[in-house]
């Protein structure tokens, strides 16, 4: 919750999605799209089962952008695949994760 009150303490844009479906980061004070669903909402769950309730293929990455991937490997789809598109638009990728996006793909 840190990062995104630094990000809007500088007027940065900050969206923060999770494959969590949990409402934990909201209880924590920040603000998150569940692209799976949230709990709170029993339908949303229902609904983007299978397909995200939001679409993340159409972002329209700029050279000074910046994603932050934290925690989800090249196994957690959809989020994986925004690191390709941010890089194909020139923006910038950082990705912190316990094992590296390379170990997964090996796998």
């Amino acid at each position: 919750m840190y990062l995104e009150t630094y990000c809007q303490s500088l007027g940065v844009e900050f969206l923060h999605y999770t494959l969590n479906i949990d409402d934990l980061i909201e209880k924590a004070g920040g603000s998150a799209v569940h692209l799976h669903g949230c709990i709170n909402e029993p339908d949303s769950i229902v609904q983007c089962k299978d397909v995200p309730c939001v679409d993340l293929f159409n972002i329209e990455w700029e050279v000074n952008d910046l994603l932050i991937v934290l925690g989800v490997s090249n196994n957690g789809f959809p989020l994986a695949a925004l690191e390709a598109n941010a890089l194909a638009s020139g923006a910038k990728f950082v990705n912190y994760n316990i094992v590296s996006n390379s170990e997964t793909r090996a796998c």
